[in-house]
């Protein structure tokens, strides 16, 4: 994967940014996406203005950058206004903007082009970002598939009707409406406003579309609440019983679905340049790519997960405060969630750090680390975000893996006869007692635990057809040093990168 650095750091020039087009922006709006991905903290540059462009000394409060795009007027560069949504080049995102009419060619680099450029003005990157790509011309795409005006069934005017839509799996954002006939009273439309609806109904020709709301339960609703819920694993839209929630009223095929959207699951993570065909004609648009991975998709949670975390959700009544609930509450947020850990302590900008590992993919390797997509870390974030306690700063993180080799002198009992099975069987029992998931108790191995000669020997214990251990050392993959033990920060997970098994008996 090809890295383009953010600036090339001059000790006399001002960082800047330079991107250059060959053809005017739409006057209706422009929008440039730019990919990013977090690097290593790296150590402070200072520029002539005095302050480190990269520093790793994390400032308090917000972040304390400030950065400024600009564009070429023909005479000299002049602010441009823009809605970043990179964050200050800290995330992947959008950066939106009206092309202003005096934007002018200029020749940089050798190329007649308009350019726009991003300079840096004062502050500090708490890591340094490096920009993977710049495209024009994309927007965000999501496996979903849309269907409006659905009939989904008659009204039988009884207690705890449901319906079927004809497609799935479901996706939250449905728009239910009922044919009742006739307006509803004043005072219900007025509680329907209340509850976010600012269309509460729409006639067409005789037919009054009532428009009803999705409620989690009805435990809160009443004679006149026209609520329902939907069950996402069957597919299916209930409605109340007449006393919690209103029954639809009886009429032929007066309950319709005005929206719905159905897809989501892992099989949405496509990989990069599998979309390439465009499932209708769109004018002025010739075909399409997918540069990147899909992220964030998850396959429905599954009952024995469910009952795993049961007891966590109903102890933090989903609201953060300790770091069991911020652990619980992660889990929560997406099925996609198989381990969150919340550190004991606070970084030096205040925040809680919650440290999210993925569920691996259905036949992915044991020997590959789980690392969260970006839209994983933000799902959660966002989750998080709204059950925290007000003031409360939180950061998601991926996991930090401290990488380490096992090198064993063994030899193997002369009845043997495939000494490769052996060697197989110890490494797998070795990547399974390390793994984030599965390691140590079953329950995945402990963030900051140490990793000994001793933890190797007891699971080498566990394979028949060895006779004895004759050596036994840990080699530190960071450090390049062998050493006695593995000593992990608090926000660390061992990985085992390689097994290198020696047998004296047959000198492989």
């Amino acid at each position: 994967k090809r890295e383009v650095p953010l600036f090339v750091l001059e000790r006399h020039e001002e960082p800047r940014l330079f991107l250059g087009f060959r053809e005017t922006f739409p006057a209706e709006g422009a929008s440039v996406y730019i990919r990013i991905q977090g690097g290593d903290s790296s150590p402070a540059h200072n520029n002539s203005f005095g302050t480190p462009l990269f520093s790793e000394t994390l400032p308090s409060g917000p972040r304390l950058i400030n950065l400024a795009w600009e564009y070429w007027n023909g005479r000299l560069w002049t602010s441009l206004a823009v809605n970043d949504y990179t964050d200050y080049l800290h995330e992947s995102g959008f950066i939106e903007f009206m092309p202003p009419p005096d934007m002018h060619t200029k020749k940089e680099f050798g190329k007649n082009l308009i350019w726009l450029r991003l300079r840096f003005v004062s502050g500090s990157f708490e890591k340094k970002p490096r920009i993977t790509g710049i495209l024009t011309n994309a927007v965000y795409a999501r496996n979903a598939v849309s269907h409006t005006r659905e009939t989904a069934g008659s009204g039988t005017g009884g207690p705890g009707q449901s319906v079927s839509p004809l497609h799935g799996p479901l996706l939250p954002g449905i728009v239910l409406c009922v044919n009742e006939g006739s307006i509803p009273p004043a005072r219900e439309i007025e509680n329907m406003k209340a509850e976010g609806i600012e269309e509460p109904y729409y006639a067409e020709g005789e037919n009054i579309w009532v428009r009803y709301t999705e409620v989690p339960n009805f435990y809160s609703s009443g004679p006149q609440s026209r609520h329902f819920t939907v069950d996402y694993a069957e597919g299916k839209i209930y409605f109340g019983d007449g006393w919690r929630g209103m029954n639809p009223p009886r009429g032929k095929f007066n309950i319709q679905l005005a929206s719905y959207v159905t897809g989501g699951g892992e099989k949405g993570n496509a990989a990069p340049g599998t979309l390439r065909i465009l499932s209708r004609s769109i004018p002025f648009v010739a075909g399409c790519d997918n540069p990147f991975p899909a992220e964030g998709g998850a396959d429905r949670e599954t009952v024995d997960s469910l009952k795993a975390r049961a007891a966590g959700v109903f102890k933090s009544l989903k609201r953060a405060v300790t770091a069991e609930d911020f652990e619980w509450l992660a889990r929560e947020a997406s099925p996609s969630v198989a381990r969150a850990f919340c550190l004991a302590e606070k970084n030096r900008r205040g925040e809680i750090r919650i440290i999210v590992i993925p569920r691996p993919p259905s036949g992915s390797p044991p020997e590959e680390k789980l690392t969260p997509s970006r839209e994983l870390l933000r799902r959660v974030r966002a989750y998080l975000d709204e059950h925290k306690l007000v003031g409360t700063k939180i950061r998601v993180e991926e996991p930090v893996y401290r990488g380490f080799s096992v090198q064993l002198t063994l030899t193997l009992k002369s009845g043997v006869l495939d000494s490769q099975r052996i060697k197989k069987k110890i490494t797998e029992n070795l990547r399974a007692h390390f793994h984030p998931l599965t390691g140590a108790d079953g329950s995945g191995w402990e963030f900051g635990r140490a990793v000994s000669s001793g933890a190797v020997l007891k699971q080498l214990e566990k394979t028949s057809g060895i006779l004895c251990v004759d050596e036994t050392s840990l080699f530190d993959e960071d450090a390049g040093v062998i050493v006695e033990k593995i000593v992990l920060k608090d926000d660390e997970l061992p990985f085992l990168a390689e097994t290198r098994i020696t047998d004296r008996r047959s000198g492989e």
